[in-house]
């Protein structure tokens, strides 16, 4: 068994440095941060509990035997409230997403049952059959709201999380159902070496999940800041209004899709008069009132169908389908 736990250490490693990839990330992301926090305490405890049961060959001199007592349980015990701390991170990248609690009550049974049996969580097996189970179950669980949640942004993202999704639960489920499957009348089907094929695709995916988690989660974060700078550049700051080049986008959309039905459009450039007087007057944060003011108004008054941005200073221009000139003129006045 010394490959498997060697995987394990590896993958322990593997761990630590996802680690220390999030601790740059959570003092720049400051809407992030909760959501860092928990994948951190995730992964420190999926990394140590890795790490405790690969290296117990080279700590204690035997994979099994010689082991303090009840350590081979803290491991997983550890294993699995980090399980569940890096799944609250990933569901807390959209708050949509509702606790389960069926993965909660799981964690617990995991975490308590081999302390009650300890002929359950013997060898470095046991523990990779064990907390593959949870962490598959994890994948699973977490699968489609987390690509429901991405798509709405990031559509590439959103079909790489169901492809790699599928096959990361389904290798970390290998071995366990391969080890429950010894229970059912088809056992003497099983062969060692299908055993230790498995074993060894479920140790090898818990020792890369946390970093297909940390990769999901930095590209959530960074798609999320992507699309914030993506909006700052595309509305004006002070009036939430189409900046000049969101305008002209969205209003050269507009104009082809009239043009090709044969449909008239509406084009309106306003501004306020004697502005610079405001601003000379009364100072400049009463010049920015009136222009949020105008703002509102424009809101309200125009037709939902309408495009307004603010071309710039206080000028503001707006684009709307409308039916003939008379409609148009309405809504000038």
């Amino acid at each position: 068994m010394l490959h498997i736990q060697s995987i394990l250490a590896v993958g322990g490693v593997v761990h630590l440095v996802c680690l220390g990839m999030l601790v740059p990330m959570r003092r720049d992301s400051t809407r992030a941060r909760g959501s860092i926090d928990w994948a951190i305490a995730g992964l420190l405890g999926i990394a140590g509990s890795m790490l405790a049961v690969g290296l117990a060959p080279l700590l204690f001199g035997s994979a099994s035997g010689g082991l303090p007592r009840g350590f081979m349980q803290i491991a997983l015990a550890v294993n699995v409230a980090g399980s569940v701390s890096f799944s609250e991170a990933l569901r807390r990248l959209d708050g949509r997403v509702p606790a389960n609690w069926a993965i909660y009550m799981g964690a617990i049974v995991l975490a308590v049952v081999p302390f009650l049996l300890p002929s359950l969580l013997t060898k470095a097996s046991d523990f990779v059959a064990l907390s593959a189970m949870l962490s598959g179950g994890v994948v699973f669980t977490l699968l489609d709201p987390l690509a429901r949640s991405v798509s709405q942004s990031q559509a590439r993202l959103s079909r790489i999380v169901i492809i790699a999704g599928f096959v990361l639960g389904g290798a970390l489920l290998s071995f366990p159902i391969m080890r429950l499957s010894m229970f059912l009348p088809t056992a003497s089907m099983l062969t060692p070496t299908m055993l230790a094929v498995t074993l060894t695709l479920s140790a090898l995916a818990a020792a890369i999940v946390g970093q297909v988690g940390t990769m999901l989660l930095i590209g959530v974060i960074n798609g999320r800041i992507a699309q914030e700078f993506r909006k700052l550049a595309a509305f004006d700051t002070l009036t939430g209004l189409r900046g000049r080049r969101a305008f002209f986008e969205d209003g050269a959309r507009l104009l082809a899709a009239r043009f090709s039905a044969s449909r008239m459009t509406c084009l309106m450039m306003l501004d306020l008069d004697h502005f610079k007087k405001i601003n000379d007057t009364y100072g400049h944060p009463a010049g920015d009132k009136a222009l949020v003011t105008f703002s509102n108004m424009l809101r309200v008054s125009a037709p939902e169908s309408a495009i307004i941005g603010r071309y710039g200073g206080e000028e503001f221009c707006m684009l709307l389908p409308v039916e003939d000139r008379a409609q148009a003129r309405d809504i000038g006045r």
